[in-house]
């Protein structure tokens, strides 16, 4: 299952925890368990898609069969034998790759194992009595692995892999048009013979198989009413996720990862259909809460992971991680093993964001389902120290010949604060290096009486506090100016703004 990972991160950084006006000394990450569990799914998660077979394929040719013959196969490293169908074909043309003229796609029973060649090749005998040989005669276009790790012959010129057939599973099969799990066999749509020449790309193939009522019988193989796709049509989807694979640099290990992303998402999809299906309301959620106090310093501990327990102190090399997503995702990150800490100090609020696991072969194409990245969501309670009135992000830019943050530059955020039931809107915070002030601007006047603006630091010291007594006030222009010996801040400095009691 995919979701069996391991997990990469980076060290966790030391706590600094600086006191301002009553500010709280420490973290206190609380988590709660979860308002919804999660149920395990079937082994079975739906058909291949069109768009998965394509990514999963490293050949695909449109082809004609010429022959099935019954064989046996020694799997890698072991000296018993499995039973297997070659099923030679004349290539007519190459969709994606390249080859002979013919090629060879070999077809396993890999569960049941024989002691002599020969037993093998029996038991593969049933298997090709057994076929269902109705589109043997038509075109067909054929989804191919360049070799399978378990099979040894798969790597010879023009032998590739294509799927298992099993006889007591009961009878199933990983391959033909009439799988539940896997079509790498899609015949034409209509009979007659092809040719090397090609035929029109309007020529149409079959995407899943007839049903007895669709008229499908015998050797003749009428296809009724089965959905199909134009030629023209296949090659345009291979050839997007051709133009996939190479924006992200054309490797094996892209491609494969975007191959897992598209089953990775088809299971997260049939799950919740199941559980939807079963009367359930959604999708295996989980959600976690934690609760942390404002102005902490970067990289303060705001959640843990409950299943990181288990995990080594450092990342092994085949370790994955976990992605922060949505919402407040970006004022954390997520730290090895366990650990999800802050990026800034954070004012007073409710942060939220989703917290999913991605294996390590899965990073390289951000190969991780948009369901499968919304399964745990993770709500930071950020509480302020008692006496406080307002906090907010500050982060300070160039205003002209200023340096601070309004409506249109920089951030303060929130910008509004309430006072008796009134609310009161910051318009700007400004350093004034010609007059070497610090104005505070409001949209109306309101008592600041008793109170200090603090400006916490990211490592969560306080780096100026200005008192209200200390200000000239300007109740007609709602503001309040404090003269300083230098600048407060700096361009592109990242701050958090407390307005508390003295």
């Amino acid at each position: 299952m995919l979701t069996k990972l391991l997990l990469l991160g980076v060290a966790v950084a030391g706590l600094i925890i600086f006191a301002g006006c009553n500010a709280q000394t420490e973290p206190t990450p609380v988590q709660q368990a979860p308002t919804l569990m999660s149920g395990s799914g079937p082994n079975y998660y739906g058909v291949a898609p069109l768009e998965e077979t394509i990514a999963w394929a490293d050949v695909i040719a449109r082809v004609q069969l010429l022959s099935v013959a019954a064989v046996a196969e020694q799997e890698t490293g072991q000296t018993d034998y499995v039973a297997a169908l070659d099923y030679r074909f004349r290539v007519l043309e190459y969709l994606r790759g390249s080859g002979g003229n013919e090629l060879v796609a070999v077809a396993w029973d890999g569960l049941e194992t024989f002691d002599s060649s020969g037993s093998a090749v029996t038991q593969a005998q049933v298997l090709k009595d057994r076929r269902d040989t109705q589109w043997d005669g038509r075109e067909a276009i054929l989804f191919l692995k360049n070799t399978h790790s378990a099979l040894p012959s798969s790597s010879r010129a023009d032998r590739y892999w294509l799927g298992g057939i099993y006889i007591d599973q009961p009878w199933e099969d990983y391959y033909t048009i009439a799988s539940r799990w896997d079509k790498r066999w899609l015949p034409a749509a209509s009979s007659g013979a092809g040719g090397a020449s090609g035929r029109s790309d309007t020529q149409r193939f079959l995407l899943d198989a007839p049903t007895a009522s669709d008229g499908a019988s015998g050797a003749s193989g009428q296809s009724g009413t089965a959905p199909t796709i134009t030629l023209s049509d296949l090659k345009a989807k291979i050839a997007t996720n051709d133009r996939e694979i190479a924006a992200g640099g054309g490797s094996q290990a892209y491609k494969d990862c975007l191959h897992r992303k598209l089953e990775w998402a088809r299971e997260a999809q049939y799950r919740l259909d199941s559980i939807v299906r079963l009367g359930g309301e959604g999708y295996f959620y989980q959600r976690y809460d934690a609760d942390l106090g404002s102005g902490l310093a970067e990289g303060t501990i705001a959640f843990t992971d409950p299943f990181g327990s288990d995990l080594p102190a450092t990342p092994p090399p085949h370790a994955g991680d976990f992605q922060l997503t949505s919402n407040d995702a970006a004022l954390f990150r997520w730290e090895w093993p366990r650990f999800t800490n802050t990026v800034r100090p954070l004012p007073a609020g409710e942060y939220k964001f989703y917290y999913s696991p991605r294996p390590k072969e899965s990073i390289i194409c951000d190969g991780t389902p948009d369901l499968e990245k919304k399964r745990f969501e993770v709500f930071v309670t950020v509480t302020a120290p008692t006496g406080t009135l307002h906090e907010a992000f500050f982060d300070p830019v160039t205003i002209g010949t200023t340096i601070g943050a309004d409506a249109s530059n920089g951030v303060i955020d929130p910008d509004e604060f309430t006072v008796s039931g009134d609310d009161y809107e910051i318009e700007s915070i400004i350093w004034n290096d010609d007059d070497d002030e610090v104005v505070l601007t409001l949209d109306d006047h309101v008592s600041l009486s008793g109170k200090m603006l603090d400006f916490i630091e990211l490592d969560g010291s306080i780096d100026t506090s200005l008192n209200v007594s200390d200000a000239t006030v300007d109740q007609t222009a709602a503001t309040w100016t404090w003269s300083l010996a230098s600048a407060p801040w700096e361009n592109g400095d990242t701050l958090m703004l407390r307005i508390c009691e003295q």
